[in-house]
């Protein structure tokens, strides 16, 4: 066994499930900064494999090990104090183009490390495909092992900071035991050092955490800080409110009359006789209490964070006639309704900015939604934009969106203007009331409104205003959907019109196709150079490595999407997939290396075409269940297809070149991936949508596939 190699995929796997955490957690739960994220990873690593064949003979993998031990801890340190960098106020959203270009240079120190041990470890005597090979492996064995570490321990047991600090311990223990020798006695002293080096991070880990809390939300005095599955959870105090952040982004506060009063009483002065009533959220911040004032109210809440019923219960007034699922939204409306269904479901809509949110926004959910709702029942709609004075192009955009998707699903939608404006949709009609009318339904109340009056009825029921706001929303078509996920760009729009480079990015970029064109070009012109070239043999080989790299990332994030937005737990979840990926890497270079031959690297990418289509095909009719098996087992196929690629890609651009730089072709399977994490979901899927990318992957597999047929 190639003890470094497996070293180096424990490290550098464990390094960049715990970064890309600790980032998309930083980053308001955004799920589109893992491409730009995992798109530095890959071109630094790209750097660093070439750079470490370059200069074999100046650093050593012990040296390397060590010094990326203690990068690690530091680079967690500064994702999670990264905001501060950029935002002036708790959970402010930051710029879009400052956060991307973080995201990619958070992971330089760590990217640059792993790929310069790839080429270190790879320099051993032997043939360049032995070498190579061999440690490909191997690594992809450690990856797998580092993947389910942080599965096991992260959010469960300790924090990514505590489980980063332990990884190099055991790293560099391992390294230095190796180095030391094998007797009995020394194993026994490494192994006494490595558990009391973790005991000692397990026992100072968390006061660290709430520490570096504590500074980040200087001047909110940090109650509690921990991580779910789903998210990172800090509790904040100040001048006599409790702040609920989730993700760097303040998802609740108490107390909060006009936020609780908008969730609940709008819909009940609409039909009074509501009863059974269903609330997506955290029901502590207001609206439980609110709804113990109206005793023929039966409020349900729906959150699938069940730690935060103990960090919540001793801090807030707690609603005695509400009753918790401890669900993620999706899945729960995905199972078939139980009894008359409910005549209420309030559904707040947060940052719409990640896929984990606007999955919530589709004509799928809505259907499933209605599906749970009486006879009578309604989904009512709860947003933060503001429309009371006028209606801005981004947020006209964006409810235009709302509007459209909620009438795929719904015969009868109506809306509120104001700060927060407010969607009502059933299937049955809404009676159309005068603000006199809902000022007398409000008034027979058992509950006396703080905010809501008589006067504030008649100013934000205005005639004008709703006429205004019905105006701007016909006036567009899109809607959105799982399949082509538009909301995210357009909630990056309605931020960018506070930042110009912002602006400039979403006109230039986001809203063209040129650069889909401008991309298929590039890959084509690769294509008929590698077919055009002196040594098309050789040529070939390097695009082989350029496919395996593009296609698995590819695969890897569209993946990552549909769980994400299928069952809402990529946080906890990405270790399993990765791991999968890593495991099948593995298992892949193992099984080619050991059958030599022409036919390897066309069966790879024949079972990498067959995965895509397949997945194209199945996705939609997988159980909630099922999900994490069905993108577990789809990840493993792929990366078992990229593993073979990778063998037959190094037999061909190698040859017999044993004094070639054995980073090189490790290095343009990066630059392949690089461009895979960056386009993919962050670019491709809101543009062309799913669909689409997944037939382009497809073609450019197939192009592969003859270009191997054409220099056989």
């Amino acid at each position: 066994m190639n003890r470094r190699a497996f070293l180096l995929g424990l490290y550098a796997t464990g390094g960049q499930i715990l970064l890309l955490r600790e980032l998309v957690s930083s980053l308001h739960g955004d799920e589109i900064f893992i491409g730009t994220a995992l798109f530095g990873w890959l071109i630094w690593g790209a750097l660093g494999a070439y750079l470490g064949g370059r200069f074999r003979r100046l650093i050593s993998p012990t040296t390397l090990f060590a010094f990326g031990s203690l990068m690690l801890p530091v680079m967690i340190v500064l994702t999670r104090l990264l905001p501060l960098a950029m935002a002036d106020q708790v959970g402010e959203v930051l710029p879009l183009v400052a956060a991307s270009v973080m995201s990619i240079f958070i992971m330089l120190p760590v990217g640059v490390i792993s790929g310069g041990l790839f080429s270190t470890i790879s320099r051993s005597r032997g043939t360049v495909e032995e070498t190579t090979v061999h440690v490909y492996l191997f690594e992809g064995l450690g990856a797998f092992a580092g993947g389910v570490a942080v599965l096991l321990t992260v959010g469960e047991t300790v924090s990514g900071l505590a489980l980063s600090i332990m990884l190099g311990i055991i790293v560099v223990g391992l390294e230095l035991l190796a180095l030391a020798g094998r007797a009995a006695a020394k194993l026994s002293l490494a192994l006494v050092g490595v558990a009391t080096g973790a005991a000692s991070v397990l026992w100072i880990a968390p006061a660290t955490d709430q520490s570096i809390d504590a500074f980040k939300y200087s001047p909110f005095r940090v109650i509690s800080s921990f991580d779910t599955r789903y998210s990172h959870q800090v509790v904040l105090s100040h001048q006599g409110s409790t702040v609920l952040i989730t993700d760097n982004q303040v998802e609740a506060t108490y107390p909060d009359v006009q936020r609780a009063e908008n969730c609940l009483l709008p819909p009940i002065m609409h039909r009074p006789e509501i009863g059974d009533c269903l609330f997506v959220g955290r029901p502590d911040f207001g609206i439980g209490q609110l709804s113990d004032s109206l005793p023929d109210l039966n409020l349900t809440a729906l959150d699938h964070r069940g730690s935060l019923v103990d960090a919540l219960s001793d801090l807030l007034p707690q609603a005695t006639g509400c009753s918790l699922i401890t669900e993620d939204p999706v899945r729960y409306f995905s199972k078939s309704a139980i009894g008359g269904g409910f005549d209420l479901v309030i559904l707040p809509l947060g940052n719409l900015d990640s896929y984990r949110g606007s999955r919530m926004v589709t004509a799928a959910f809505f259907d499933r939604v209605s599906e749970h709702l009486s006879v009578d029942g309604m989904l009512f709609l709860v947003t933060s934009y503001d429309t009371d004075r006028y209606v801005t192009d981004e947020a006209r955009a964006l409810l235009s969106v709302i509007y459209r998707t909620l009438r795929t699903s719904f015969e009868h939608v109506t809306l509120w203007p104001g700060e927060m404006t407010l969607f009502f949709a059933a299937e049955t009609p809404l009676p159309v009331l005068s603000p006199d009318s809902l000022a007398v339904r409000l008034g027979h109340l058992p509950y006396r409104a703080q905010l809501i009056s008589e006067e504030y009825l008649a100013d934000r029921l205005n005639e004008l205003k709703r006429m205004r706001l019905s105006a701007a929303l016909d006036s567009l078509g899109a809607t959105n959907s799982l399949i082509r996920p538009v909301v995210p760009h357009l909630q990056i729009g309605y931020h960018a019109k506070k930042n110009d480079l912002d602006r400039r990015l979403i006109d230039s970029v986001l809203q063209s196709r040129f650069w889909v064109w401008a991309i298929t070009g590039i890959i084509v012109i690769f294509i008929l150079l590698s077919q055009l070239n002196r040594n098309r043999r050789r040529a070939h080989g390097r695009f082989l490595f350029f496919v395996a790299g593009l296609a698995s990332l590819s695969a890897e994030l569209t993946a990552f999407y549909l769980y994400q937005s299928q069952a809402g737990s990529l946080y906890s979840a990405m270790a399993v997939l990765i791991g999968s990926f890593m495991l099948g890497l593995a298992s892949g270079t193992w099984t080619a290396y050991r059958c030599p031959g022409y036919r390897v690297e066309l069966v790879s990418l024949a079972t990498m075409l067959a995965a895509v289509l397949v997945l194209m095909g199945t996705f939609q009719f997988v159980s909630a269940g099922l999900l994490l098996p069905y993108y577990s087992l789809f990840l493993f196929v792929v990366s078992l297809a990229t593993g073979g690629l990778f063998v037959v890609a190094t037999r061909r651009y190698y040859g017999s070149h044993g004094t070639a730089n054995r980073g090189a072709g490790y290095g343009w399977e990066l630059v392949g991936a690089s461009l895979g994490a960056l386009f993919t979901t962050t670019l491709l899927l809101p543009t062309i949508g799913l669909y689409f990318s997944g037939l382009s992957l497809a073609a450019m597999v197939l192009l592969a596939i003859i270009g191997s047929l054409m220099t056989s």
